[in-house]
């Protein structure tokens, strides 16, 4: 028989079991274990908001950004078919971390959520709160003698606060950030990254004074890139080979500022910012190697 002489839906039958095999096949792939972490710095405006996948498939989200970009951000960077976070971390309570994730945690299936429980007077902050409780979301107050281990490769360090927090007030609330160390246990490199949330000289003093390991390859500057944060000692203790800034551009505090630029530059750190280069993908390989990729 020719081809021209196939029945129309026999034709039809083998084209759509085809085109949801190279689907089924697409999905399987995509799923098949991987070989790098990634640390996705997204552009979310002014705020912090950062996606980490590791190997083993699991997604974090540590804070959200001021408002729903990150819906449009995790939308590009995550697969169409994934729809859970296995774990949210909220540093603090400010808005530009805080805002983002409550419709975060309505779109998709959170299934973890690490803060402090401070208190502080915000309604975004009761209905993020409410909505955790509403959705029966297992809920970690962070402390720094409970870690995290993600899959079998990706370690999560807590390194402040150093007691529990719930119900405490801060004068200044950027020095209740969540303090953290991401570490990935590759086959023959490690490879640090920091992320120190909004914690300002004080903390940072603080994290010094205990003897605290904190060398990374990678920090997030805190605050923004602010004067307040990065001091000279902090960044020699963490000595990092890159820095990502999370500043929205033309920002009406002028982040990054100036000095954490120099301090910076003195150190031969390769900084990676937000406002500069749209959304920062460090993809970290088993044996170490990094690739660094900016999508604007």
């Amino acid at each position: 028989m020719r081809f021209d002489q196939i029945p129309l839906k026999y034709i039809f039958y083998v084209y759509t079991s085809l085109l949801a095999g190279i689907v089924l096949l697409s999905i399987f792939l995509l799923k098949l274990p991987g070989d790098a972490l990634k640390i996705h710095f997204l552009d979310i405006g002014q705020g912090d908001s950062v996606l980490i996948q590791t190997p083993s498939f699991h997604e974090i989200l540590i804070d959200g950004g001021p408002g729903n970009a990150v819906l449009s951000q995790l939308s590009e960077v995550l697969p169409f078919f994934e729809k859970t976070i296995d774990l949210v971390v909220l540093t603090h309570p400010h808005a530009d971390h805080l805002m983002g994730l409550l419709p975060v945690i309505q779109r998709y299936r959170v299934k973890n959520v690490l803060l402090t429980g401070v208190s502080y007077p915000s309604e975004i902050y009761d209905e993020f709160l409410r909505e955790v409780r509403e959705q029966g979301i297992t809920l970690y107050f962070a402390k720094a003698d409970e870690d995290f281990l993600i899959g079998k490769t990706v370690f999560f360090d807590v390194l402040y606060p150093f007691t529990p927090l719930l119900g405490q007030k801060f004068d200044n609330v950027n020095n209740s950030s969540i303090v953290l160390r991401v570490e990935y246990q590759g086959i023959s490199e490690n490879f640090r990254a920091f992320f120190p949330g909004d914690v300002e000289k004080e903390v940072e003093k603080k994290l010094l004074e205990n003897g605290i390991e904190m060398t990374a390859d990678l920090l997030k500057a805190g605050h923004h890139g602010s004067r307040t944060s990065s001091t000279e000692a902090f960044l020699s203790a963490v000595s990092p080979q890159y820095m990502a800034i999370q500043s929205g551009e033309g920002n009406q505090f002028g982040h990054p500022h100036r000095e954490t630029l120099i301090s910076a530059s003195r150190r031969g750190i390769s900084v990676f910012r937000n406002d500069l280069f749209g959304r920062i993908t460090f993809a970290i390989g088993e044996k170490g190697e990094v690739e660094i990729v900016t999508e604007r």
